[in-house]
């Protein structure tokens, strides 16, 4: 998989219509030159925070509290990040949040994309397909888990991922590597 950039900044920012008084916390993730923002969920005065730092600044239990928070929503995004990466698993900003928030819910990937298309294709056998069609788009799909490991190391990635990169590496490799031509 390809080294990517990936950075967490907490900071306060004003709610509509701000005035005075506390402001509230969020956690920012940058990933690869994009980012996302997400509600800590905590307020803070503007004076006691340290925008160096990216925490509450004093003593008293209530600092180390929030702090000790923020310690742990990072030590989270860390974790999420490494388990993704760890797994082979494409990271994107929507995934890193959906885990991040608890909701687990895995964008659409182009492998599961591809198997669902040929399960419904095999089931059209004789109607509006030939199985030996069928077969070609099974092969078509190995080839593509194939060149996903060779060329990112990984099992899958998310629809959301590709780009013409992708789609020009893909030809090279099954002219090049594999040898397949078009016909």
């Amino acid at each position: 998989m390809l080294s990517k950039t990936f950075s967490l900044l907490f900071f306060l920012k004003k709610p509509r219509n701000y005035k005075s008084g506390k402001m509230h916390s969020y956690l920012r993730v940058t990933f690869d030159g994009r980012r996302i923002e997400l509600s800590t969920q905590r307020d803070c005065e503007p004076e006691k925070w340290n925008a160096r730092a990216g925490r509450k600044v004093g003593n008293k239990e209530d600092v180390k509290l929030l702090n000790s928070y923020l310690d742990t929503l990072q030590n989270k995004a860390y974790d999420i990040h490494r388990h993704l990466v760890d797994h082979n698993i494409p990271v994107t900003l929507e995934y890193l949040k959906s885990m991040f928030s608890g909701k687990e819910d895995r964008a659409i990937s182009l492998l599961d994309v591809f198997r669902k298309h040929n399960d419904e294709m095999f089931a059209l056998v004789g109607r509006d397909f030939t199985l030996s069609t069928c077969n070609r788009y099974e092969a078509a799909l190995g080839n593509v888990s194939k060149f996903l490991y060779y060329k990112y190391k990984a099992k899958d990635i998310e629809i959301d991922q590709l780009t013409y990169s992708f789609i020009s590496d893909y030809a090279f490799y099954l002219k090049a590597i594999r040898h397949i031509s078009h016909k």
